[in-house]
């Protein structure tokens, strides 16, 4: 397409844009009942914006996990199980389990089964699409994390390719927020014992050069009850440098898909714990990233003969530790799933 043709087309779709967002319900004999203002500012953004439009896929996939989706209400315990940190728990977003149902069966589970010609990166955006807006582009998903759609300019767009005028994300929590002290993982309470005063480093990822690891600055308090208490500030990794990680979760996921079913089973745990902790330490996306990394993961479990597990706070703590303790943590949580 020439830069003209490029130009040309860009003026009409922001024309578009702002005529689907400011204007009433479409009437024009040429667009038909069913297509609203709200299916034009999908497609015309995403021309704008660069994000992928969501379109429903004709493949049958044969696997436990579409299994479930065909057999059970997305509202089922064991469906709620796999994709939310607490299955007890109301739901924030009342779209969230129908786009993450549809993340997978349109996006995730083609490519990984071989049914899908796309790239992982066009598939990990397009799954990032659905999710963030429903397949129909009309169902926005509330992220927990701030409680509000994204923004079309980080819809199905990783951080690097997107300019952006504020500060790289940080994250701070206090660790007894999520975790009793007589409750922490067993590996992750021996990497705390070895900490007695504050500190702050970088979090050793596998594959990840040294230069570009995230930073974590932990401090060290004892609690009124005479525990000691854990404060982290975890400063992601700057923008530029998320295509690193990006490249390695092609790495993991491209190994995963060659494991068979009768394969190597601590080598695929093994592979899907680097996969969780570079999604959730790297956040490619600005926002909706842990969600999708569990929900492929527990598709691979399923595959693989395993249950799935709820989501939990494994994002939490693959920010502290160094990759083989965050192996061993993850290893533990699947073992637990199985009961």
């Amino acid at each position: 397409m020439s830069s003209g043709s490029q130009s040309t087309g860009l003026a009409v779709s922001r024309a578009l844009f702002f005529f689907a967002l400011f204007s009433g319900p479409l009437s024009h004999p040429a667009f038909s009942a069913s297509f609203s203002c709200r299916d034009l500012l999908v497609h015309a953004s995403s021309l704008i914006f660069g994000h992928p439009v969501p379109k429903k896929s004709e493949v049958i996939i044969q696997s436990p996990m579409i299994e479930l989706f065909n057999t059970h209400s997305i509202r089922d315990p064991e469906i709620l199980r796999l994709f939310t940190r607490h299955p007890k728990e109301k739901l924030l977003s009342r779209n969230y389990i129908q786009n993450i149902k549809d993340s997978i069966q349109e996006s995730f589970a083609p490519w990984f089964e071989g049914q899908s010609a796309d790239s992982f990166q066009k598939m990990l955006k397009l799954q990032h699409t659905i999710l963030a807006m429903g397949l129909d582009g009309r169902h926005p998903y509330l992220s927990t994390s701030k409680n509000q759609p994204l923004g079309s300019r980080s819809i199905g767009r990783f951080r690097h390719e997107k300019s952006s005028l504020f500060l790289d994300p940080n994250l701070l929590f206090n660790l007894s927020e999520y975790f009793k002290p007589d409750a922490l993982p067993p590996a992750l309470r021996s990497f705390l014992e070895e900490i007695d005063s504050s500190r702050t480093y970088p979090v050793a990822i596998a594959s990840i050069p040294e230069n570009q690891r995230p930073i974590c600055a932990l401090s060290v308090f004892h609690s009124p009850g005479g525990y000691k208490n854990y404060s982290i500030r975890y400063r992601y990794p700057p923008s530029q440098h998320t295509g690193v990680f990006v490249e390695k979760l092609e790495d993991l996921m491209t190994r995963m898909r060659k494991i068979p079913l009768d394969g190597p089973k601590d080598e695929l745990i093994e592979h899907l714990a680097d996969y969780i902790q570079v999604f959730a330490a790297g956040l490619p996306f600005e926002r909706v990233n842990y969600s999708i990394a569990m929900a492929q993961a527990n598709y691979i479990l399923m595959k693989h003969g395993f249950r799935g597990m709820e989501n939990g706070e494994l994002d939490l703590l693959a920010v502290i530790v160094p990759t083989p303790v965050f192996r061993l943590i993850f290893a533990d949580a699947v073992k637990n799933a199985q009961h």
